[in-house]
């Protein structure tokens, strides 16, 4: 950990989380990055007590084109609450694609007012349960979401 500033770590894991503004990995749980002084669950996020966690949409967010409904303004989705909206059967791309097609069928199928964009992060959430935590096919889900342009989004989507 030498030349890591302290209170940051190395790698991005269950329990931590990066800091928008200078990259830093810290504690999840913190509301200071240590290493840039960067404020989190400031006026940029807002948080339910009970619910999905939400904020609003940055530079470094890859959204789902056209899952957001009219009255959520520029609201995202970071945290989903309860389960995926469909089964995730496998871990190759082509699974994957199928299985982001149903999920954003089903998301945007709802009546909800003030739905919040889907995010990336928000599919690897719900991603999580179908398979062994840190299996390899945990990773290549992984992968394969957090390789995703918004570019390649659109594609998979038409």
């Amino acid at each position: 950990m030498g030349d890591l500033p302290p209170g940051t770590y190395a790698e991005l894991r269950r329990g931590r989380k990066p800091c928008p503004q200078c990259k830093a990995i810290i504690g999840a749980g913190r509301k200071r990055c240590p290493a840039c002084d960067h404020g989190f669950g400031t006026a940029s996020a807002e948080v339910e007590d009970e619910g999905p966690v939400r904020a609003t949409v940055g530079s470094s967010r890859v959204v789902i084109p056209g899952t957001s409904s009219q009255g959520a303004g520029d609201l995202i989705l970071l945290v989903p609450n309860g389960g995926a909206p469909a089964d995730l059967t496998g871990d190759t791309i082509e699974a994957v694609r199928k299985w982001l097609r149903v999920v954003v069928e089903r998301y945007t199928s709802t009546n909800e007012l003030s739905r919040p964009a889907l995010t990336v992060e928000a599919l690897e959430r719900w991603a999580r349960p179908f398979h062994a935590r840190e299996s390899e096919s945990q990773m290549r889900v992984k992968y394969v979401l957090r390789s995703l342009t918004q570019e390649e989004i659109v594609r998979w989507l038409t």
